[in-house]
């Protein structure tokens, strides 16, 4: 008969066994708790994920993306019915869950135009904040013709349009700042300079780095554009290299600066203007130009003017017309990687959709048809 041996375990061993198994059972019932108050948070969020109509002691706003990709902001901010979002091909939109943050999207989410249809973004049923999807199309033909509105345009990533001076976006282009209206590009990138250079005949120079902070100025303006500017922070940061500033010197006649260093600018205004070809030449040489123009457009033919020119021709009652272009050069994506934490920039994008306008509402001053222009001699 064989004898029966059972393994002999130390109580040194024992111990080292016990350690291991309440060590592995503290793990789990942590883990449960974590998995309990995520479950919960989770339903929390979801109850308050209606849009909060009144901020006030005791009223707690979540942040959350929906499922129709719309943020809820803890300022809720209404576009004015003016506002467009230029939503062209040039525009980078964003890659999906694959890449990076989409400029063009921060900059419709901080202004909060445009609602998720299944497969693109349109126009709410509100009429709050609009898109323009061409340069060349009806609706910007019809956008350049009155006044007056603002035309947001973000981040040029994907290209930059390039059309020829005498082509048909490129006199809408011109002719809808003329008319009183605003047009705001935005930064990142040196494409915004360069189409800001082509189409308006000025020679902005890039910054190539400029580490900032950009102070705000002091009163600029008129009231209503102070006031706004007054409600912005004192200073605004670079952001790594998000920020691209134009160099103070490059700047036009009739600048305004709204906020910089010593050296250059990333927020800053200038004026549009034009007029009839040919002023303030005689009337003879005037009306070789508008029979020539009659002739060959239909319409009279327009070039750049100063601001003070432009007044002075008011007076004369000879037409007459200047609008603004914003620059804020910001490229929009920075913190924006993740919606948890606003950029301090989004605020001045906001002020640019409520700034005033040089025009008069529902007055267009160009194209008109010209008058009858006499025969050549």
């Amino acid at each position: 008969m064989s004898k029966i041996s059972w393994p002999y375990h130390s109580p040194r061993s024992m111990q080292k066994k016990w350690l291991l198994a309440s060590s592995a059972l503290a793990c789990i019932f942590l883990l449960a708790i974590v998995l309990f108050q995520s479950k919960h948070t989770r339903s929390g969020l979801i109850q308050s994920s209606s849009p909060p109509s009144v901020q006030g002691p005791g009223v707690q706003v979540t942040e959350m993306l929906k499922y129709s990709d719309e943020l809820e902001l803890k300022e809720s901010f209404i576009p004015p019915k003016n506002l467009y979002i230029f939503w062209g091909k040039s525009s980078f939109k964003g890659y999906g869950a694959l890449g990076r943050a989409s400029s063009a999207d921060n900059v419709r989410k901080v202004l909060g135009v445009g609602h998720f249809t299944g497969n693109q973004y349109e126009a709410a049923s509100h009429g709050h904040g609009k898109f323009i999807y061409s340069w060349d199309g009806a609706e910007m033909r019809k956008l350049s013709r009155t006044c007056c509105s603002t035309l947001i345009i973000p981040p040029m990533e994907n290209d930059l349009p390039l059309f020829v001076q005498d082509s048909i976006a490129a006199r809408s282009i011109k002719e809808f700042v003329a008319n009183g209206n605003r047009l705001v590009l935005t930064g990142g990138s040196f494409s915004s300079l360069v189409f800001i250079n082509r189409y308006f005949h000025v020679d902005l120079e890039k910054e190539v780095y400029d580490p900032g902070p950009f102070d705000r100025r002091g009163i600029v303006g008129d009231s209503q554009t102070s006031a706004l500017l007054s409600g912005l922070p004192s200073y605004l940061p670079q952001d790594g290299m998000s920020v691209t500033s134009v160099h103070l010197h490059s700047l036009p006649q009739d600048s305004t600066v709204l906020y910089s260093t010593f050296q250059s600018t990333p927020l800053f205004e200038m004026k549009y203007c034009m007029k009839p070809l040919g002023y303030p030449l005689h009337p003879p040489q005037r009306g070789l130009l508008g029979y020539w123009c009659g002739k060959h457009r239909g319409i009279m033919c327009l070039e750049q003017a100063s601001y003070d020119e432009c007044q002075q021709m008011a007076e004369s009652d000879v037409p007459c017309s200047c609008g603004t272009i914003l620059y804020d050069g910001y490229d929009f994506v920075g913190n924006h990687k993740t919606w948890t934490s606003p950029s301090i920039w989004d605020d001045t994008l906001r002020m640019a959709a409520l700034l005033p306008h040089l025009g008069v509402d529902g007055h267009a001053v160009f194209p008109r048809p010209p008058a009858p222009p006499p025969p050549p001699p």
